[in-house]
C-alpha cells in the first residue's frame, strides 16, 4: 500500500468531502458547505482547485451508488474545471461536490498555499457522526473552556481522518459532550 501523505499535504485525488445525503436536507438544500480561501494567488501550475460541476456529475445526488464516494473510479473528466483565483479569493461548495487540488510544477516559486473549513447547519449529522455542539454567539462571549475547544477541534480533525490514517486512535464517541 502506498504511504500515507503527511498531514496538510495537497488532497490530490477527486474526492467529496460528504456524501450528498449526508450534506443536503431531505428536501435536498444544502447543509454542508465547504469554505476555502486562498491566501496566495492559486493557478494552473502552483496547485489551483479542481472541480466538476454537479451538473455534470452523474451520481452527485445518488449516495447509494457504489463509486459516489469514490468519484476517482467514475469522473465525468470532460468536465473538469480549474478554479484559479487571486490570493484572498474565497470559494464555496457544496460539500458532496467533486473537487481536489492540482500538483505544483517543480520550479514554480509560489505553491499555493490555502485554508479549508466546512460549514454545517446545527441539526446537520451526517457520517454517523454526532453533529458537534452548537457554539452561540452567547456561548463565545460567556467563553469556552479549553474542553470545549479541544473538543471541536477533534470533531473538525476526525472529519477528514480518512485522508491522514496514520492520525487514527481517536473514536469521535470519546469526543461527545459530557
Amino acid at each position: 500500500a502506498a504511504a500515507a501523505p503527511p498531514i496538510g499535504s495537497n488532497f490530490g485525488r477527486p474526492h467529496r468531502d460528504a456524501s450528498f445525503d449526508a450534506s443536503h436536507t431531505a428536501c435536498g438544500d444544502a447543509s454542508e458547505l465547504t469554505v476555502w480561501v486562498a491566501l496566495t494567488p492559486c493557478t494552473t501550475s502552483n496547485g489551483c482547485m479542481l472541480v466538476v460541476p454537479s451538473q455534470h456529475d452523474p451520481l452527485f445526488r445518488k449516495s447509494s451508488a457504489p463509486l459516489h464516494m469514490q468519484p476517482d473510479k467514475a469522473m465525468p473528466w470532460a468536465h473538469v474545471r480549474p478554479l484559479t483565483c487571486e490570493a484572498g479569493n474565497i470559494l464555496i461548495w457544496h460539500a458532496s461536490l467533486i473537487h481536489w487540488g492540482t500538483a505544483c510544477d517543480a520550479g514554480e516559486p509560489q505553491p499555493r498555499k490555502s485554508v479549508g473549513c466546512a460549514f454545517k447547519l446545527p441539526a446537520a449529522r451526517g457520517r454517523g457522526r454526532a453533529a458537534a455542539p452548537r457554539v452561540t454567539r452567547q456561548r463565545l462571549a460567556e467563553g469556552l473552556s479549553v474542553r470545549e475547544r479541544l473538543r471541536l477541534v477533534m470533531q473538525t480533525l476526525l472529519k477528514y481522518e480518512h485522508w491522514a490514517p496514520r492520525f487514527g486512535g481517536l473514536d469521535s464517541r470519546e469526543l461527545a459532550p459530557s
